[in-house]
């Protein structure tokens, strides 16, 4: 069986840096809105259409992720006021959708867009579709069960995301209760968690080692798409439910590895986007990954290296890096499209490295001083007061609390554009940190967070004490 997902039909153009003011709204005549008494209708859709009903559908918002305004599907949508209502009103209410029944409210000024129009409909689509892209952590929401219902006042538009008719819930198929939705959340928080835990120091050796764990850890799903376990499109089969059992139903697919590199570098701030289109002529999905400054292809469901299929030819792979950090001109058989349902949004890519990227080793070995400013400064710490004055210092609050189950975001303030943050918590199962700054509540108890920030050439170590309240 060939080693790539039947996803989507679409062609990549690659090497096209995208501007979300220049990329166009395709003709859509399949954005229908209906009009129900006085208000009106528009029924999510799914990229699942273009392979054949094969797939669930996910439109996610996260927990953990880091997400760069300038690379982003979100970015690209931002001056379309319906799109970006959308994507917003998603990322505003987290917890409600963990419920598979919750309703979000939200309301917006239309501006030139007809309420009824085709061009309205798929502007409501682009936002759901960015959102697919750009999130992957949650994994439980299918767009098809969900609508966006809504009346105008003048040209505001109050409406709400809700639960389509004939449905129970707005779940995947895999899940019915909000209580399984959390325990796989929890399975994913641990994995990411540990993953991120002790890393390498370079980006691309971490890049490297996540890489190298989902092929190590999982083997790719031979089953009949019609057999499959959901899972296999998600996150949660690339860092829990996956296996090298051959046999093993929720093993990944190429969606389910490579939303898995992404929201793993999410974890650890390294800039990436999920790439789909063909591959080898057909539907499949991998990622870009920006390494100092400039963009480089992974395909980790093409690095397996048991998988027997490269673009036009068979062949044993042997060496698992033969599509890693690769250039332009060294990628063969992958063509982008940035269309993500048929007459959609036209989406669009970072421009590809021309060649592959080459680690420097040396940059791993450079060390760095290390100014602790958990505790106040004193001259046993800091023995060159005009070199400290020529580096900018973090700060933290000095006490955070946040309630059991609940998140909250740590505010690190001085940070420049080169910063790199790495977080750890004194204890885990009182207060978690995910490596975007953000923690959450597990038990009652006090703990300490500690934040190494890496700028300027200098090291930094601020801490900062939270409390987990019941």
């Amino acid at each position: 069986m060939k080693r790539k997902m039947v996803l989507l039909g679409m062609a990549f153009l690659l090497g096209f840096w995208f501007q979300a003011d220049s990329v166009p709204l395709a003709s859509a005549a399949t954005n229908t809105i209906e009009k129900i008494g006085d208000s009106y209708v528009y029924e999510f859709r799914s990229s699942e259409e273009n392979a054949g009903n094969l797939i669930a559908f996910q439109s996610p918002t996260a927990q953990n992720a880091y997400i760069s305004k300038s690379y982003s599907y979100g970015y690209q949508i931002r001056n379309n006021p319906v799109a970006w209502a959308v994507y917003n009103a998603l990322q505003n209410n987290i917890e409600k959708l963990k419920t598979g029944k919750d309703s979000i409210r939200f309301s917006f000024v239309l501006g030139s867009f007809h309420i009824d129009s085709d061009e309205f409909g798929q502007s409501l689509q682009a936002g759901m579709d960015a959102f697919d892209r750009d999130y992957s952590e949650v994994f439980w929401i299918e767009a098809t069960k969900m609508v966006f219902q809504y009346t105008t006042l003048g040209r505001t538009i109050r409406g709400e995301i809700a639960l389509a008719p004939d449905y129970s819930n707005y779940f995947t198929d895999d899940y019915q209760t909000p209580a399984e939705v959390e325990t796989d959340i929890r399975f994913m928080d641990e994995a990411i968690a540990s993953l991120t835990a002790d890393l390498p120091k370079t980006d691309y050796e971490r890049v490297k080692f996540f890489h190298d764990y989902l092929i190590d850890k999982n083997e790719y799903n031979r089953y009949e798409f019609s057999k499959m376990s959901p899972k296999a499109w998600k996150i949660t089969s690339g860092l829990h439910y996956g296996s090298t059992d051959a046999g093993n139903m929720n093993n990944p697919v190429c969606e389910g590895y490579a939303r898995s590199l992404k929201v793993l570098c999410d974890a650890v701030q390294i800039p990436n986007m999920i790439v789909s289109g063909d591959g080898d002529g057909e539907p499949h999905m991998w990622n870009y990954v920006m390494l100092e400054g400039k963009w480089y292809a992974v395909d980790v469901t093409w690095d397996d290296p048991i998988y027997l299929r490269v673009p036009s030819e068979t062949l044993r792979i042997q060496d698992k890096y033969a599509f890693f950090l690769k250039g332009l001109e060294n990628f063969p058989g992958h063509v982008n499209d940035g269309s993500i349902v048929t007459g959609g949004y036209v989406f669009s890519y970072p421009t590809l490295s021309l060649t592959d990227y080459v680690f420097d080793p040396n940059q791993a070995e450079t060390s760095e001083k290390v100014i602790d400013l958990s505790e106040p400064a004193d001259e046993t710490q800091v023995t060159d007061s005009l070199l400290v004055k020529e580096v900018k210092t973090p700060t933290i609050s000095t006490a955070y609390s946040v309630y059991r189950g609940k998140t909250k975001v740590l505010k690190i303030y001085g940070l420049t554009s080169d910063a790199k943050v790495v977080y750890t918590s004194g204890n885990k199962n009182i207060v978690y940190v995910y490596q975007n700054g953000k923690i959450k509540g597990m038990n009652k108890g006090t703990t300490k967070i500690t934040a190494t920030v890496t700028q300027g050439g200098k090291t930094f170590k601020i801490s900062t004490k939270v409390t987990c309240r019941a």
